[in-house]
């Protein structure tokens, strides 16, 4: 039958629609299904069915929400097999339909949280070996690619047998398209570690990828390393990897290089070279400081055959350059070291060296040490850390020898073999060898030896279980040993017997022994322990230590010990600067392998400077490996006692001390001033601080204190002082330069603490302070009210911060007489306020304090000073505000200023002094008022000062001549001065520029009022005029300036000089002004005067009158009121003529001397100076015989004499006596050329 092609396209096209209806009807009703829940629940769990008949394995789904085409929701998802259990507490996914259609499974979220994965690992079968020829991944490419946006997993947990694993956060997007597999964005976050990077990968043979991450490890690899981080990249495949790895914390270390895996066939091999420009290892893994310069590292072979070389500089505290070589090789189990050397500056260490792991630990290291200067890596340590050098002088050393190792499974040994140790300490050879083993703990040491010139040193024997151990020392010359090192030292000693049975016996002598500032006349040890009697002797004999102003000794100390194990007593006696010491102490080991003993110190007594103490029971003592306790340690002085108990444990390896106890009764006196009583050229230490002579503090005290020491805890301390009726007397100085008769009692006066306490507590690292007390007027047995009170509460951290404040309230200030001798009547009232905060190292202070309605009598003044108010404020550290007035009669005196940054080197002062007609002196013989107007500015350079300086009052009477007014010569620089000349620290030629070591820098009017006078010596006047005085700050002072004499009167010899219209010109010097003076006087018709002119140092004078006389009259007329012609041979015309000639500074002087010496019959007069009038010298002589001529000198001025005898030998020596304030003789030889 033949069809028809119609018919065939009918049946197809009804085929076709039907198909076409078919798989449309299939979609709709799939999509009814997995559109809903219902049926998303059921297509899970025919899932599940399927997974559930696979041998071994289950799967389960708890409550669905939401559709598999839309969000999904699944919880209580569980999934076993034989080795692995999974647990999700809840899935959350958004799956994208309509991407179906474009060839593309979207998942745009995909959430799992609180997942378990446990597993068990299960003996598996050996993998048959693979064919390299064969595929390692055959991996067909899906028909749809696959995008996940955001895959999230929270609170994963991983565990199996011994590991577990908490991944706290995983974060990335995936994305598969054919055979290429991306992840992206991955972010890993877990307590130990977080990563982050992304992976591409190619599912095909060898997985083709690249990968690169960032990782930081949270852990610190060694103590104080802080967490470690780093960037790793992978490039290749399965069958070889480039690798590059850089480890930024905490060092910079990179390696790159090639991995072979072995995967295609060829053997695991690996060529990576590592490297650091510096690498600088933290001390608290290597103790030291230790860096790495230029680091290379290279690694070639296979992990069982693999080369190793590494090279580096070396910069550490021990060496500032050295280099470190090393050349081994891995060999699966055991490492040899072909040969390693360090090299440095002045020396080489070089060897092999060989480990082996394959039974236990075996190793080896041989060395040869070559070195000139071996000391001076520790002197380099000890430079870096801050101490003291040794004075050891050890040079050229060399050593060879082997060190073993060798552990089992319980037994561990070592050997060190000294084959050869030789050097130069100092100037001595120095030679040394032998052999040291340790065996499961035993120690043998055979034929140890050390030598240095004659000191040598030698031990051999064994302690093990069998002892036969001896040492023998000789070094007659400690000199030899170390630069200053002096003395004889000798010992010897053997243990023999068991170690249960032990026989020991021991001496050692030290003769002479000296190190510096130590110093030891004989030490004396002798110790034996023979058939369980125990007999040891300690002896000294004055042991010193000397310093500066003191020398600490013990003259004796004798220290016996006698008995049994198990019963045996101590005594000591002690004698020394501090005191005496005797002491007893009995007791015996309860058990000498734990060193447990048990005993007390039975009697004791301390006469120290502080009191003599003893005890007046048995001190209980219990010692053992773990514990120490001392209880009820009572010391007794009087009615004080000082009660001290001490318990310490170490039962977990953590050592815990407690400290606990009392103090009662104790006198403060002790802590008054104490009159030396020196017991040697050093004098007496004290142990206590002393009061100043003119305070002293009567009273007890009482204290309670506790500590809590341990080594992984902060410290806990509480203290508490409690002193009880305490009374504190201040008195007035005592003026030591008056004679005994004149001295002046001094005034008293007395306070009473009310209610004081002193409180310290250390807790968690912090320490807080509390002192708090009241203060009375104590008189006669009963307290006034309240004088005033002070508190101090402050608080310190760990860390070093600081807070707390202080108050202070004092009514009464008449203590200060006590430290301001010169002033009495002090009163007023004074309050303050400081708080503190900040750090120890930048402490900040915020203050206010305050003087108000103050008042004091100022007795070497003369004057009152009242109403006296000063305030010092501050808000922090930048800035203190200074005002402060005071009145004295009836002017006033004013201070405001303020300093800057006053902690700080950069500090600075500004301040203003001003005032009106302030009474600054009002004695009978000075009174002086003044008007400032001064600037003062200053830092850590210079002070200075600007202004004027009014003086309206100044009335001064000399009646003697003060000691500064005699100056050295202008050439002379003061530097320093005898004791009994004290003037000449005053001095023009001393320095006076400075201020606390500061440059004073001036330039300063002075303005003389109308009440200025000068009187003294005969002279009268009234001064007017002003002054610039400027002051450089080299120490220059300068003065310009012009003062008046408006009128004054001369009185000498009884006459009487008017002076009209002198004028003292300053020019610079201060000391040398110019003179422009006329002084005249009128006898019956004769008007005689002197104009005197030059300077003060070079005066020149010039004799007039009217009418014209000869000098010698005019002169005369002068000092006498005679003509020259009228004068006699007494001796009151005589000095009036000589002192007149002498004081007016005369021209042509020479031959009016030569006129008077004359007419007074004398062979020799004559007046010299030498540098100014103040050294002027009268000189009288007259020869005896032609032989001998007797002369007499006196200063006119100085009023120092000197009698002086020539007595001719020869035509050329002469023999010369002189007798003044020196004497001496001499013998004068003259050559005539």
């Amino acid at each position: 039958m033949k069809l028809s092609s119609s018919l065939i396209r009918k049946v197809a096209a009804r085929t076709l629609l039907g198909i076409a209806g078919l798989v449309l009807l299939t979609l709709v009703l799939s999509g009814l299904i997995l559109a809903t829940e219902p049926g998303s629940r059921w297509v899970l769990a025919r899932v599940a069915e399927q997974v559930n008949r696979l041998p071994g394995q289950q799967l389960s789904f708890g409550p669905v929400a939401g559709t598999l085409l839309g969000e999904l929701q699944l919880q209580e998802v569980r999934y076993s097999s034989d080795s692995l259990l999974v647990t999700i507490a809840r899935i959350e996914a958004d799956w994208s339909l309509p991407a179906i259609f474009s060839r593309r499974v979207s998942v745009p979220s995909l959430t799992v949280n609180g997942s378990i994965v446990e597993r068990t690992p299960q003996p598996s079968a050996p993998e048959p070996e693979r064919n390299p020829a064969d595929p390692l991944l055959v991996f067909n490419p899906l028909p749809v690619a696959l995008e996940f946006d955001q895959v999230v997993v929270n609170d994963l947990q991983y565990r199996q047998p011994g590991q577990e694993f908490q991944l706290d956060h995983l974060q990335f997007a995936a994305g598969l398209n054919g055979q290429n597999l991306t992840v992206t964005n991955l972010a890993l976050e877990s307590e130990l570690a977080d990563i982050e990077g992304d992976l591409a990968l190619t599912l095909a043979d060898y997985l083709p990828m690249n990968l690169n991450l960032a990782w930081q490890y949270h852990q610190e690899i060694f103590t104080g390393s802080g967490p470690a981080a780093g960037n790793l990249s992978l490039g290749g495949d399965l069958t070889q990897l480039a690798v590059a790895h850089r480890l930024t914390q905490p060092f910079d270390f990179t390696s790159e290089g090639l991995v072979d895996t072995g995967v295609s066939g060829n053997d695991l091999s690996l060529g990576i070279s590592h490297g650091s420009g510096s690498l600088v290892l933290p001390e608290q893994l290597t103790g030291i400081r230790l860096a790495l310069r230029d680091l290379s590292m290279e690694t070639h072979g296979s992990l069982d055959d693999l080369e190793i070389s590494l090279a580096t500089e070396l910069d550490s505290d021990l060496a500032s350059s050295a280099r470190f070589t090393v050349d081994g090789r891995w060999l699966g189990d055991r490492l040899t070291v072909a040969s390693y050397q360090l090299a440095t500056d002045s020396g080489t260490l070089k060897g092999s060296a060989s480990l082996n792991l394959a039974d236990g630990l075996q190793g080896s290291l041989q060395y040869d040490l070559s070195e000139t200067d071996p000391l001076a890596y520790l002197e380099n340590y000890r430079a870096a850390d801050g101490s003291d050098g040794l004075p050891l002088e050890l040079t050229n050393l060399s050593s060879s020898g082997e060190l073993t190792l060798v552990t089992g499974q319980d037994t561990v040994q070592a050997s060190l073999q000294l084959e050869e140790l030789s050097g130069e300490l100092g100037n001595y050879p120095l030679r040394g060898g032998g052999r040291v083993e340790y065996l499961d703990g035993g120690l043998l040491v055979d034929n140890f030896r050390l030598a240095a010139a004659d000191n040598q040193l030698s031990v051999t024997g064994s302690l093990a279980e069998q002892l036969d151990f001896s040492w023998q020392l000789s070094a007659p010359r400690l000199d030899q040993l170390m630069p200053g090192l002096q003395g004889r030292l000798n010992a010897s000693g053997e243990i023999t017997g068991e170690p249960a049975d032990m026989q020991l016996s021991s001496t050692l002598s030290l003769d002479s022994g000296r190190y510096q500032d130590f110093g030891i006349d004989s030490l004396r040890l002798d110790a034996s322990f023979l058939q369980g009697d125990l007999d040891g002797q300690v002896s000294i004999r004055r042991a010193s230590l000397t310093s500066e102003d003191r020398v600490d000794s013990i003259e004796t100390l004798e220290l016996r010990v006698a008995g049994t194990e198990s019963s045996h007593q101590a005594t000591l006696q002690a004698r020394s600067s501090y005191g005496d010491a005797d002491l007893t102490v009995t007791g015996g080991f309860t058990d000498l392998a734990a060193l447990n003993w048990e005993g007390a110190i039975a009697d004791g007594s301390l006469k120290t400077p502080v009191g003599n103490w003893s005890t007046r029971a048995a001190v209980p003592i219990s010692v053992a490996t773990d514990t120490l306790d001392v209880r009820d340690n009572c010391w007794w002085q009087d009615t004080a006692s000082v009660c001290v108990n001490v318990a310490m444990e170490d039962r977990t390896g953590t050592p815990v001390t407690r400290i606990s106890g009392t103090i009662n009764d104790y006198p403060l006196a002790l802590f008054n001033y104490q009159n030396p009583t020196p017991t040697d050229s050093a004098g007496t230490p004290s142990l206590l601080p002393h009061l100043p002579e003119t305070v002293s503090v009567d009273g007890e005290v009482d204290a309670e204190f506790s500590a809590t020491l341990a080594s992984t805890a902060t410290p806990e301390v509480d203290a508490r002082l409690i002193p009880r009726e305490v009374i504190l007397t201040v008195r007035s100085a005592i003026d030591e330069e008056l004679p005994e008769a004149e001295r002046i009692e001094p005034d008293s006066q007395s306070w009473l603490l009310t209610e004081p306490l002193v409180a310290a507590r250390l807790e968690a690292g912090r320490w807080n302070l509390q002192l708090d007390t009241g203060l009375g007027r104590e008189n006669s047995g009963s307290v006034s009210p309240a004088a005033g009170s002070i508190g101090v509460s402050a608080s310190l951290s760990a860390e070093g911060a600081l807070e707390g404040n202080a108050n202070a309230s004092l009514n009464d200030l008449g203590w200060l007489e006590a430290f301001v001798p010169d002033a009495t009547d002090i009163g007023g009232s004074l309050t303050a306020r400081v708080d503190l905060g900040g750090s120890l190292d930048q402490p900040s202070l915020a203050m206010d304090v305050a003087l108000v309605d103050g008042q004091a009598t100022v007795t070497p003044l003369g004057v009152t000073f009242s109403a006296i108010n000063t305030r010092i404020r501050s808000q922090d550290n930048e800035r203190i505000e200074l005002s402060a007035s005071v009145n004295s009669e009836q002017g006033s005196l004013n201070l405001n200023g303020q300093v800057d940054s006053p902690f700080a080197t950069s500090r600075h002062l500004q301040a203003q002094l001003t005032g009106d007609r302030f009474q600054l002196v009002d004695l009978p013989d000075l009174t002086v008022a003044i008007s400032p107007q001064l600037a003062v500015t200053a830092d850590e350079s210079r002070i200075d000062v600007t202004g004027d300086l009014r003086i309206p009052t100044l009335v001064l009477t000399l009646r003697e001549l003060p000691e500064s007014a005699v100056d050295v010569s202008r050439d002379a620089v003061v530097v320093d001065y005898p004791s009994d000349r004290p003037q000449l620290s005053s001095s023009i030629a001393s320095e006076q520029s400075t201020v606390f070591n500061v440059p004073v820098v001036a330039d300063v009017n002075i303005l003389l009022g109308d009440n200025v006078s000068l009187n003294g010596f005969g002279f009268t006047s009234t001064v007017a005029g002003n002054l610039n005085i400027r002051q450089q700050a080299n120490g220059t002072n300068l003065t310009y300036g012009e003062l008046q004499i408006v009128r004054g009167d001369y009185r000498m010899y009884g006459q009487s000089l008017q002076i009209r219209g002198g004028k003292l010109l300053f020019f610079g010097p201060i000391d040398n002004p110019a003179l422009d003076i006329r002084a005249t006087r009128t006898v019956e018709n004769v008007t005689v005067g002197v104009l005197m002119n030059g300077t003060v140092k070079n005066i020149r004078s010039q004799l007039f009158s009217t009418p014209a006389l000869p000098d010698g009259d005019i002169i005369a007329i002068l000092a006498t009121g005679k003509p020259f012609s009228d004068l006699g041979q007494g001796e009151q015309d005589r000095d009036a003529v000589l002192g007149s000639i002498a004081r007016l500074g005369l021209s042509r002087s020479q031959g009016l001397t030569n006129q008077v010496r004359e007419q007074l019959g004398l062979d020799s007069l004559a007046i010299t100076n030498t540098g100014g009038i103040t050294n002027t010298t009268l000189t009288v002589g007259k020869y005896l015989t032609p032989d001998i001529f007797i002369r007499y000198g006196i200063g006119l001025f100085d009023h120092q004499s000197k009698l002086a005898l020539d007595y001719i030998l020869t035509d050329r020596i002469t023999l010369q006596a002189e007798t003044g304030e020196y004497q001496s003789v001499d013998l004068i030889y003259r050559v005539e050329r």
